[in-house]
């Protein structure tokens, strides 16, 4: 979780005093530690640690720069926050399917609002060529910094795909749901009829030009892959 650090200025004369004010509540000890080492480099004579409850007022006038825990922003997603597309079909004598894992947009944003808190990001969308760029700005302790990425629209709901899409490929930039695309191939359970959960796919024969509609569901040795990287395992 990202610390909220306010400084106070106090006229002694000959010096400038600075006290950090550090919520410890939502912060894990690896980020509090290294807050502490940054305390001599923005010159904190004094550091004083509050309760997460506690409410700082208005009169603590300048606020540093947010610190990003980056290795919070790229940690694994629980298993419900994730959903599945198709790749690719193929058919050789046996109709297969090729599927992968990925982030929803909701699952990212709570991300990025939950380690950066929702005023410490932001993203812009601009068009491009068929498609949509998504640009993901985050306020670090140093500068504001963007990172881009695009995707094409989508054949169904064309803007709202492509945006979406465009959103989950810049999240990547910064780490988010990475971890997904080092898990290798995963293919999907080929169903004779509809079962609960399952989704529809068409696969176009690419000699015959013939259209077969078939139900899909991620087969169990990906769901246990992910699973396991939830986990961390």
């Amino acid at each position: 979780m990202v610390t909220e650090c306010y400084r106070e200025f106090e006229d002694s004369g000959r010096m400038e005093q600075t006290r950090l004010w550090i919520d410890s509540g939502k912060m894990s000890p690896r980020l509090l530690a290294l807050l502490t080492e940054m305390m001599t480099v923005i010159d904190c004579q004094q550091a004083v640690i509050v309760g997460a409850d506690e409410v700082l007022t208005r009169e603590y006038q300048e606020i540093c720069r947010m610190i990003v825990d980056f290795e919070a922003l790229a940690k694994p997603f629980n298993y419900d926050d994730l959903e599945w597309r198709v790749l690719r079909t193929q058919d050789y004598g046996k109709l297969e399917a090729m599927i992968t894992p990925y982030v929803t947009a909701r699952a990212i944003q709570d991300r990025l609002d939950e380690v950066c808190t929702p005023a410490g990001w932001w993203n812009e969308f601009r068009d491009w060529k068929q498609g949509q760029l998504c640009g993901i700005t985050i306020v670090t302790q140093s500068r504001e910094v963007t990172k881009w990425d695009g995707a094409p629209d989508m054949q169904v709901e064309k803007l709202k795909g492509g945006l979406s899409d465009a959103t989950k490929r810049a999240a990547v930039q910064w780490g988010i749901g990475r971890y997904l695309y080092y898990l290798g191939k995963m293919k999907a359970d080929i169903l004779s009829g509809y079962q609960f959960g399952a989704e529809k796919r068409e696969h176009k024969d690419p000699k015959t030009k013939d259209t077969i509609k078939f139900w899909w569901k991620p087969n169990a040795a990906a769901v246990k892959a992910i699973k396991a990287a939830s986990e961390g395992k």
